[in-house]
């Protein structure tokens, strides 16, 4: 396989197929990528003599340094070009990687505050799942909260490694997830802004949404991300930007 500027050829490590949609893919690289944790890359494949290479954005699920990538992705009913290819990588089987990572889900965009919510839903988890484990939330916020919204509670990839945190950092990480299709004991049966608005996911939090003192990060499904966000704005938790900081910071993963 050729690589194109601003692409490495990656070598397939694994694919975990979670579900019959659900996919967690981990391939390396001979060049090491930088990027900070909360950041996305495109991959793909080449093109065909005179076309665009077929690339889409995927976040990192691992941490800056490690020695291997890794990417969840779903395989959406409609289909579509690229992840069926995805979906057919074996171990030894190559594709392009960009070396240009982006995005301002990080943290060094977030404002200071004591307490900050992770929201997510679906494989939006990935960067919050890059971004914790790093050091720097253990380090800085005084809780932080991970709320993750599913459809069914196999959807949930990351949950033995959250089980791993809440041990870890019994005081300090609180979760909340949230199955919309089915009951699931220890999970809210509810979409993520009816939950923020009944106050469930602050009670598991034990955090009330003080503007001085919360910060948020939203990632996932655009409706949750719509909603939420303006449901945060109308109790004073505007959205964060570089020109007006605020307490809100937003990425949609479609």
């Amino acid at each position: 396989m050729q690589a194109d500027s601003g692409t490495v050829v990656a070598r397939t490590l694994s694919q975990r197929r979670i579900t019959e949609h659900l996919r967690v893919l981990r391939v390396a690289t001979d060049e090491a990528i930088a990027f900070k944790a909360g950041q996305f890359t495109k991959i793909g494949f080449p093109a065909a003599e005179g076309e665009r290479p077929l690339m889409r954005s995927y976040s990192f699920v691992n941490p800056p340094g490690a020695d291997c990538y890794e990417f969840c992705y779903s395989i959406l009913p409609e289909g579509g070009n690229l992840t069926p290819q995805l979906d057919r990588l074996a171990e030894g089987d190559e594709l392009l990687v960009s070396t240009r990572p982006a995005g301002f889900l990080v943290l060094e965009e977030i404002p200071q505050a004591d307490n900050i919510f992770l929201v997510a839903t679906g494989t939006g988890i990935g960067p919050f799942m890059s971004i914790m484990d790093t050091d720097e939330p253990w380090q800085r916020f005084k809780k932080v909260v991970l709320a993750h919204g599913v459809a069914r509670s196999a959807d949930m990839a990351y949950r033995a490694k959250l089980d791993e945190l809440a041990a870890k950092y019994p005081d300090q990480f609180k979760l909340a997830t949230l199955v919309t299709r089915e009951q699931h004991p220890g999970s809210l049966n509810m979409r993520i802004p009816q939950a923020f608005a009944a106050g469930k996911i602050q009670q598991i939090a034990g955090v009330s949404l003080d503007p001085a003192n919360c910060q948020f990060m939203l990632c996932g499904n655009p409706a949750m991300v719509k909603e939420t966000s303006a449901w945060l704005a109308e109790q004073g938790l505007p959205r964060n930007r570089r020109s007006v900081p605020g307490n809100v910071t937003i990425e949609k993963y479609w």
